[in-house]
């Protein structure tokens, strides 16, 4: 019951929070062109409370699923009484008409970089050390004479403060030769060598070919965190044990001991930690787990809920600096919503990856109990995603409207009313299909 009611005011509050962005955009817009506003709603349907200001009804509607500005001379075919054309939208330049459109999206957008912003500037980020751990066989980086604990200063003259920057440089070099500075020992080397394309994911959890240098981050067998629900902690492993040996081998590294786990296939791992100076033993069962990639597509592995020490830095962010990194995460979770939607028509996308208010309800309670940051991290993240849904050009989204307006600025006349009521109605069929199909996705996953 705790979890329904978390849930449920979490819900209110994201959308309570981005339908008014997104109405205040046209609204504010609408009211710098001298448009007149009949109607301010959060929610559709029946009325629940209301006051009236000028000539404008600023209410709260009975149905939390969206809003909606009602403006003077918004339908082309709106009686409007001479001495009211004035305010009218239809009788607004194309270019004034286009701005209160699209402003709805470019507030949630804003509205997602200033809390990206804030959250960079107040807490930074942490991100892995650029030093090397273990290397592929006749990998670049092997082949260059790196070593395990080198740590990379700078690559093609970039200074490197993060395994992502020096990953970013690699991945676009398109296989160009690079030179590499290094620190061994407190001593400056440098190599030079040329990337080779590997196995690898892109940002939506997709197998493609990528350039690299065949070396992973450093990461140490020792206990950095411990999971409660994990077969580990249940075996009574502790944060801070290192571990010795799985099966009777030695473990000499991170990636030797998930090897033991992955071949095991899920038999008894018998593994030996020191622990305060002392040997002990432990019998871990591995149990197979899920993981899902960002747009849903799923595979599974063998996991005891463990994880190794790394190098880890804090990196803070000045005020100047958080507005490159808030617009690199805006930037990041439009593409991932975009290509989301595009897979989504294609059929592509997997099923059990979509969901309507319920599964937001769900995502948002979880968040909420997480805590603050990623709370309003995801009000952040939902608020872009909701800005590029808007923007593509199906009728009735802002995008529909402002593809009309597009091609009367190529025609040069208006479209006719006609082909704009059939658009509209055929776009109104598809939300309403959507919106159906998204919530029978919900309510089957509740049932299952």
């Amino acid at each position: 019951m705790t979890n329904f009611v978390t849930n449920a005011l979490a819900f209110v509050i994201v959308l309570g929070v981005l339908i008014f962005i997104h109405e205040f955009g046209h609204f504010l817009f609408a009211r710098i062109f001298g448009v007149g506003v009949e109607k301010f709603s959060l929610g559709f349907g029946p009325k629940i409370w209301g006051v009236t200001r000028g000539i404008t009804d600023y209410r709260i509607s009975a149905i939390p699923l969206g809003g909606y500005v009602k403006m003077v001379g918004e339908s082309p075919d709106s009686e409007i009484a001479p001495e009211d054309i004035h305010l009218s939208f239809t009788h607004k330049k194309l270019h004034e008409k286009a701005l209160i459109v699209a402003a709805g999206p470019v507030f949630n957008l804003l509205l997602a970089w200033v809390i990206f912003w804030v959250l960079i500037f107040t807490n930074g980020r942490t991100s892995l050390k650029p030093v090397i751990g273990e290397m592929e066989p006749e990998s670049p980086a092997l082949a260059a004479g790196l070593m395990s604990g080198d740590e990379i200063v700078s690559i093609a003259g970039n200074p490197i403060k993060t395994w992502d920057e020096m990953d970013s440089i690699i991945e676009n070099s398109s296989g160009a030769e690079l030179k590499l500075v290094y620190l061994r020992g407190g001593k400056e080397f440098s190599a030079n060598l040329q990337p080779s394309l590997f196995p690898g994911k892109n940002d939506l959890g997709e197998k493609v070919k990528i350039y690299g240098i065949g070396a992973m981050p450093i990461i140490r067998p020792v206990l950095d965190y411990v999971d409660k629900e994990g077969p580990a902690y249940k075996a009574g492993l502790k944060e801070g044990d290192r571990l010795l040996s799985a099966n009777g081998k030695p473990v000499e590294s991170w990636i030797a001991f998930t090897k033991h786990i992955s071949d095991g296939n899920g038999n008894i791992l018998n593994v030996q930690v020191e622990r305060d100076g002392k040997t002990m033993e432990f019998r871990l069962k591995p149990e197979r787990k899920e993981i899902k990639t960002p747009l849903g597509e799923k595979f599974e592995k063998y996991m005891v809920g463990i994880m190794g020490s790394r190098d880890i830095i804090h990196i803070s962010f000045g005020p100047i600096e958080s507005v490159k990194e808030s617009c690199t995460q805006i930037w990041w979770v439009c593409k991932l919503t975009a290509l989301g939607m595009i897979k989504f028509v294609a059929g592509s996308l997997p099923e059990d990856n979509i969901g309507g208010p319920i599964r937001i309800a769900e995502m948002a309670g979880d968040q909420a109990r997480a805590g603050l940051n990623y709370f309003v991290y995801f009000i952040a993240a939902v608020s872009a995603n909701l800005a590029v849904i808007n923007l593509f050009p199906v009728p009735v989204l802002d995008g529909g409207h402002l593809l009309f307006f597009g091609i009367e600025a190529i025609i040069r006349r208006p479209i006719s009313r006609k082909i704009k009521e059939v658009c509209l109605q055929i776009g109104m069929f598809m939300l309403l299909t959507l919106m159906a199909y998204v919530i029978y996705k919900d309510i089957m996953r509740l049932v299952h």
